[in-house]
């Protein structure tokens, strides 16, 4: 057995403390997982019933037993989050010209996207040091708020079937099946070089050339966002583009790209710099 834990443990361990660290007062949403009873060293296990979803900071200091086995279970059936609570968090990843790939389309710099005119979806803002910074809201098929971001502290205000925020800070996804729902956002850095590689074969050359002449120094940081969204019309977001049935919907990207009485539409690749949509 390895101390890869399967995901259908680490997803039951998650929901079980309602997506928060579960010790008084934590609540952290960037959890790792424990084994306790009995601990890894005794016996090679992934059994839910023996482990807990805790904050990096309490896992440390349960490994040196600063928690009793019996507060550890209760924990577990009484956690800190109750289902109604909020979970919230931060990406701490600050970089000036991020680049974003979003439903297969790239964007560099300061953007709106807006949906039927004035609905806000996603929009990236630069802070004093020229950082890009996410804003996103995203809502149910009833027009009720259930994800908020704004520069880049998240809020989620919906109980979900998943919501993951890895320790490193790097990536955050949540899945509510009932809303059908699904948003996973991830960051990564690349060199240069790395980045050319990675995607050489999903975009052209030139517009490789207008990224890598975008970005000072030789590390280029990648924000991901792929997902499924049904407000106020469905949209699929993949790493080969964005599907859209909108019904009559419109779009609007910075201003400069509009498109208007969507039924069905399927965006390949585009990519947009500041508030021009060079290519699409």
């Amino acid at each position: 057995m390895t101390r890869n834990i399967p995901k259908k443990v680490r997803d039951t361990l998650r929901k079980e403390v309602n997506f928060g660290c579960p010790v008084d007062a934590c609540g952290s949403p960037y959890l790792s997982y424990h084994h306790f009873d009995p601990p890894w060293h005794e016996k090679e296990h992934h059994e839910p019933k023996g482990m807990i979803a805790l904050c990096l900071e309490h896992h440390k200091q349960a490994d040196y037993n600063v928690f009793t086995n019996e507060q550890l279970h209760s924990f577990k059936t009484t956690p800190f989050i109750s289902i109604e609570d909020k979970v919230d968090g931060k990406f701490n990843w600050k970089r000036g010209n991020l680049v974003c790939l979003i439903g297969g389309n790239i964007f560099i710099g300061s953007q709106n996207i807006y949906l039927n005119k004035s609905e806000k979806l996603l929009w990236l803002t630069l802070d004093e040091k020229s950082n890009t910074l996410l804003n996103f809201d995203i809502k149910s098929k009833d027009d009720e708020l259930i994800f908020s971001m704004r520069e880049n502290d998240w809020l989620i205000f919906s109980s979900f079937d998943n919501i993951e925020s890895i320790p490193s800070g790097k990536r955050l996804s949540f899945e509510d099946k009932v809303k059908d729902l699904k948003i996973d956002i991830t960051f990564n850095t690349f060199s240069k070089a790395d980045f050319i590689n990675k995607y050489k074969d999903n975009y052209p050359d030139d517009w490789m050339n207008i990224i890598v002449s975008k970005i000072s120094g030789d590390v280029i940081t990648t924000c991901v966002i792929n997902g499924h969204l049904t407000f106020p019309f469905e949209i699929t977001m993949d790493d080969t583009g964005t599907s859209i049935n909108g019904e009559g919907s419109e779009i609007t990207v910075m201003g400069s790209l509009t498109l208007k009485n969507v039924k069905h539409y399927r965006m390949e690749r585009g990519l947009c710099v500041g508030d021009g949509v060079l290519i699409k």
